[in-house]
């Protein structure tokens, strides 16, 4: 159940992050960064509030933390 909840706020997180990297595009490195420092922090967040979570709140930030630079390092290689 977790894991669908992970994936569930993670699509919320990435459509959130395309959008601001579109209206953001002249600074999107800056976009870049302070986004994903900030979509860590919902998605450590979301996974230690997550009912039914028995994570600590600094496994889940850990997890999260992992998560997101496995995707982020996977997209910054991908040829788009």
């Amino acid at each position: 159940m977790l894991l669908q909840a992970g994936l569930i706020v993670n699509v919320f997180t990435q459509v959130v992050l395309w959008f601001l990297l579109q209206v953001f595009f002249h600074h999107y490195m800056i976009t870049l960064i302070v986004v994903e420092v900030l979509i860590w922090l919902v998605e450590g967040l979301f996974l230690y509030w997550f009912p039914g979570s028995k994570l600590k709140f600094s496994k889940a930030m850990i997890l999260s933390l992992c998560m997101n630079a496995a995707s982020f390092g996977t997209g910054w290689f991908l040829p788009v």
